[in-house]
């Protein structure tokens, strides 16, 4: 596998976990949506690898928490807001 394809399958896993593990929300939350917030997340991170950490975290939490696909969603979007580079990125800021 090159690289886009583990991330594919990191972000399909990813997916897979979150519809195994959270309930269902007020709104479907597709595929095409959880990978557009990965890459935004991503983006705003500078490192793939720092989004799939942060990624695992969210959906962690919402299994603790036993949240819905709304929390993660939300989590999401909270996460990829712009983060400044020097900034290490911690779970708890990004839940709180």
């Amino acid at each position: 596998m090159n690289i886009s394809n583990h991330l594919l399958y990191f972000v399909a896993q990813s997916y897979k976990q979150i519809q195994l593990s959270a309930t269902k929300g007020n709104e479907p939350y597709p595929y095409g949506e959880f990978s557009s917030q990965f890459a935004q997340l991503a983006e705003a991170l500078g490192n793939e690898d720092q989004a799939r950490q942060l990624t695992t975290q969210i959906i962690e939490e919402t299994e603790k928490r036993k949240q819905s696909v709304d929390y993660v969603r939300q989590q999401m979007a909270n996460a990829a807001q712009p983060v400044k580079q020097d900034e290490p990125v911690e779970l708890e800021a990004v839940l709180a």
